[in-house]
């Protein structure tokens, strides 16, 4: 990183002693009190700022995802009208680990692992597409609390839904298991495309 010395402006003698920042502070104490104490300020040479020495380039975009989760806080609840809904977060990370927002084409899918002779696979429910390449729709998406975007996804079969709420006292429900995965289709640092792709189980 270019410090300001040499950058954007220079004193004529190339540094800047102690003694000018204390005189300068006389100066204006003296001015304040009617007394001048430095006799004036010293001259400075404006320059043309460097060359960035970095990745600071058009269409060059340090902090792009650089992959997708499916945030825990993902479960099984209701949307505002008490429809049964997934709450699903999605969260992207850029290479350093850390939680950004970026404009993308996400697609949520929802599996259901198979048993029996099937028992490894897993058969497709439902998908919803997101288009978080859209400014607004991505703004109203992500959730600050938690750094994710938060997607109230509706149109479940009845028997997930019907999973909403505890089973009744002496019911003998036996548990379900559902695979969420997200699919994240967006570009990367240099403006290739770039598809990142996450899953996790959820059980009802």
């Amino acid at each position: 990183m270019q410090t300001a010395s040499g950058t954007w402006w220079r004193r004529g003698t190339g540094r800047i002693g102690r003694g000018v920042v204390g005189c300068c502070g006389a100066a204006l104490v003296g001015g304040l009190l009617g007394a001048a104490g430095c006799g004036g300020l010293p001259s400075w040479d404006w320059t043309e700022p460097l060359t960035p020495q970095n990745d600071a380039r058009p269409g060059y975009n340090a902090f792009a995802p650089h992959s997708v989760r499916v945030f825990p806080l993902t479960r099984l609840g209701r949307d505002e009208a008490g429809e049964p809904a997934i709450v699903c977060h999605v969260e992207l990370r850029d290479r350093w680990g850390d939680p950004v927002k970026a404009l993308g084409q996400l697609q949520v899918q929802l599996y259901r692992p198979m048993e029996g002779i099937d028992k490894g696979t897993a058969a497709q429910i439902l998908k919803w597409d997101v288009a978080l390449d859209d400014e607004r729709i991505n703004a109203q998406s992500f959730d600050p609390a938690t750094r994710t975007y938060r997607l109230v996804l509706v149109g479940l079969p009845a028997w997930i839904g019907e999973r909403v709420d505890p089973p009744a006292e002496g019911e003998n429900r036996p548990r379900a298991r559902l695979e969420v995965r997200a699919v994240f289709q967006t570009l990367g640092p240099n403006g290739e495309e770039r598809v990142l792709r996450d899953g996790m189980v959820l059980g009802i």
